[in-house]
């Protein structure tokens, strides 16, 4: 099989490369990620500079393979570093099992290298890609925790359907999260307010913040306000911004999201960020979220940290 490759044109390539997208991961088909405005948005509205990478795999004049990242800027040990941010791989249904991932990503990482990017990162949720990701040389250095905190068993009983045992259940978890209350040292004079994005860009204690939360972080990836702008403004009504404040200072912050997880109705925090000298405001955030009208009977709580 006689593949080449090339750097992606989105002028000329988009229509084929959106058309293996669907059938690559067909439960976008008829939403939002599948659009075109949703590609536009992922890879080339990106605050930094360069723009993103993309690549194909050609063979007879037909698409057989995509690899892209999005520049994202960490700093490490003092040096700002250029990370790939890899998504949306992919290689077509027709065209799998003939090493093409393995290639297309050796070609890839290879570029990305000559133009000076440090490393690569991605987070695959398909099994299957792991392999792949492997040969070219990926490492699997530490899992990522995700911590779950349930409020109600309506919906996990309900899905294993036990909803009958829902009532006796919540009975005990309204006091395990009593007791959990109760020892966690919540600060009663922090104070919480709930941004949406555009009321959240206008928020200049912000930058005081961030400033702070780096001074005590060895290891990071810049989230300052340009970079925020764009990661939420995809679909920016979907994303709230939970802000602490003490001294009329932010002092803790969380990004959360209603979300749906193995069906259950739940709050994902995508992004919590504490004061090193505050750190007790995470309990009063985590309360705070609790009590938010995001949260109805059925929801449970989901906390990722990364």
């Amino acid at each position: 099989m006689s593949i080449t490759f090339k750097n992606f044109d989105s002028n000329k390539e988009l229509k084929a490369q959106r058309e293996m997208f669907s059938l690559c991961f067909p439960e976008t088909v008829g939403k939002n990620t599948e659009k075109i405005e949703h590609y536009n948005w992922k890879f080339h509205s990106f605050p930094n500079t360069p723009t993103s990478y993309e690549y194909v795999a050609y063979q007879d004049n037909q698409i057989l393979g995509y690899y892209a990242a999005i520049p994202y800027q960490y700093k490490i040990d003092n040096e700002i570093l250029t990370a790939g941010m890899v998504c949306d791989v992919m290689t077509h249904p027709n065209a799998r099992g003939k090493g093409i991932f393995t290639k297309i990503g050796h070609h890839s990482t290879d570029d990305m290298k000559n133009n000076k990017v440090h490393f690569t990162t991605g987070y695959p949720i398909r099994p299957e890609v792991i392999p792949g990701h492997m040969k070219v040389g990926w490492k699997a250095p530490f899992e990522l925790p995700m911590y779950l905190r349930p409020l109600k068993s309506n919906d996990i009983l309900k899905s294993k359907k036990l909803g009958f045992l829902s009532p006796l259940v919540n009975i005990f978890m309204g006091l395990y999260n009593f007791i959990i209350n109760i020892f966690s040292s919540i600060d009663k004079i922090i104070e919480h307010k709930t941004f949406s994005l555009d009321e959240f860009l206008k928020e200049e204690r912000y930058q005081e913040f961030i400033e702070s939360w780096n001074k005590h972080q060895k290891y990071y990836l810049i989230k300052d306000k340009e970079f925020l702008k764009w990661r939420l403004g995809s679909q920016p009504d979907d994303y709230k911004i939970i802000c602490s404040f003490k001294d009329d200072k932010i002092i803790a912050m969380a990004v959360v999201k209603k979300t749906e997880l193995n069906e259950i109705n739940s709050l994902a925090i995508l992004d919590l960020m504490v004061d090193t000298n505050k750190i007790k405001a995470s309990a009063s955030l985590i309360n705070y979220l609790k009590e938010l009208k995001l949260l109805s009977k059925k929801l449970i709580l989901k906390v990722i940290l990364n």
